[in-house]
């Protein structure tokens, strides 16, 4: 499985280039992902956190056997859970319970708390 990449959420995903997952993860570690990560973390205004994560890489699973050129969704199907919405969650302990299901693509925590996985 690679994963489909844009520069930024606003990309279109017929533009989005396909990766492996040790490219998406050293884009992942790299220095503007992380202080982005970070300025989201300690950003006070919904409107603040918003503007810096429309600068944020995005990236999607794609699981394309046959190599379409034009790439389309794949039945993957991604959550993200805000710890806004959901202000009582244990963000840990259901990544944990989410990751051992056998179908589980990803689980990680988003850069404001939250979490992302997909299935």
């Amino acid at each position: 499985m690679n994963f489909l990449f844009k520069p930024n959420i606003q990309t279109p995903y017929r533009d989005a280039a396909e990766m492996t997952a040790e490219e998406v993860f050293s884009i992942c570690l790299d220095e503007k992902t992380k202080t982005l990560s970070e300025k989201v973390k300690t950003e006070k205004t919904a409107e603040g956190k918003r503007e810096i994560k429309q600068k944020m890489y995005s990236f999607f699973p794609s699981i394309d056997p046959n190599k379409r050129p034009q790439k389309i969704s794949n039945g993957v199907f991604q959550f993200d859970i805000d710890l806004k919405d959901n202000p009582n969650l244990d963000v840990e302990e259901l990544k944990r319970k989410i990751s051992k299901h056998p179908y589980t693509v990803y689980a990680m925590t988003s850069p404001s708390g939250g979490l992302k996985f997909a299935i």
